[in-house]
């Protein structure tokens, strides 16, 4: 195996980790690890209320790719009605920290992207972005 794969190398087309980066930098996963960190162990209706705007399938496709990663652990009780929650796992963990940092830098910022974008829209470019079409309006 290359030592650019057994290393991990986000930078090389072929090295798993390049998977891993998409699957952990998608918005829904970074929330719902964001979530799970601040929230502990939670049920699949307290995960949609915590993260607004997530559908019920995308919560669960979310879930489901975190837990084939590792990252999440899920705990399927045999009650009726059935009881499933969701917790992070040690792996998940260790990356809620640089997710939480990453959340309240966007938080700390906003502001002064959404100016940046409107500066490069008055600039002759439209604006396609859901941030500057709330700002706009």
């Amino acid at each position: 195996m290359p030592d650019d794969v057994r290393l991990g190398n986000v930078f090389s087309g072929v090295c798993p980790a390049r998977h891993v980066l998409a699957v952990i930098a998608d918005k829904w996963s970074l929330l719902l690890i964001h979530a799970l960190a601040h929230g502990g162990t939670l049920r699949t209706a307290e995960l949609r209320r915590r993260v607004e705007g997530i559908s019920e399938k995308m919560l669960i496709q979310t879930i489901r790719r975190l837990e084939r990663f590792g990252l999440v652990a899920r705990q399927a009780y045999a009650e009726v009605p059935p009881r499933v929650e969701y917790s992070l796992t040690p792996l998940g963990h260790s990356l809620s920290e640089p997710i939480r940092a990453i959340d309240h830098w966007v938080e700390r910022n906003v502001a002064e992207i959404a100016r940046a974008q409107q500066a490069f829209d008055q600039a002759g470019e439209p604006a396609t972005d859901p941030l500057q079409r709330v700002i706009a309006g």
